[in-house]
C-alpha cells in the first residue's frame, strides 16, 4: 500500500504523458514478484512490491480519469461510483480466490489433527 499512496497526487499531471511507463511498471513488477522463493531478501521483495504499488496506483488513478473524460458532468458520480464499485468487487474477488489457493496449497503440510504444528515442515 505505501506505494499506491503518492501516486493518486501526482497523477494527474502525470498521467496523460506517461500511460506506457504505467503499464510497464506494473508488468515489470508484477513479474519480477512472480519468482519469489523462501531464499528471497526481504529487501528485493520489498522493492517489487513498491514498484507493482506504484504501478497500480497510477493505474487507479488512469481508471478514473478515463471514467470522467467518459460521462457527462450529469452522470460523474454514477461513473466515479461504478469505478470504485468495480474496484472493490475485483479486489474482493482476488482475495477470496487467492486465499483459497494458498488454504489450499499450505492444507497438504499441515498435521492431520491440527495440534503440533511444526513450523520447520512450512
Amino acid at each position: 500500500m505505501p506505494g499506491t499512496v503518492p501516486e493518486p497526487a501526482s497523477g494527474p499531471a502525470a498521467v496523460p504523458k506517461n500511460v506506457r511507463w504505467v503499464m510497464l511498471g506494473v508488468m515489470l513488477g508484477t513479474g519480477l514478484y512472480l519468482p519469489l522463493f523462501q531464499q528471497t531478501v526481504q529487501g528485493t521483495s520489498a522493492a517489487n512490491m513498491a514498484l507493482v504499488g506504484a504501478g497500480l496506483g497510477f493505474a487507479m488513478q488512469m481508471a478514473g480519469t478515463i471514467a470522467q473524460n467518459s460521462v457527462s458532468l450529469r452522470d460523474m458520480g454514477a461513473a466515479m461510483s461504478s469505478v470504485n464499485l468495480f474496484r472493490s468487487l475485483g479486489g474482493s474477488l482476488g482475495v477470496a480466490v487467492f486465499g483459497s489457493l494458498f488454504t489450499r496449497a499450505v492444507q497438504g503440510h499441515l498435521p492431520a489433527g491440527g495440534t503440533d504444528l511444526d513450523t520447520t515442515a512450512l
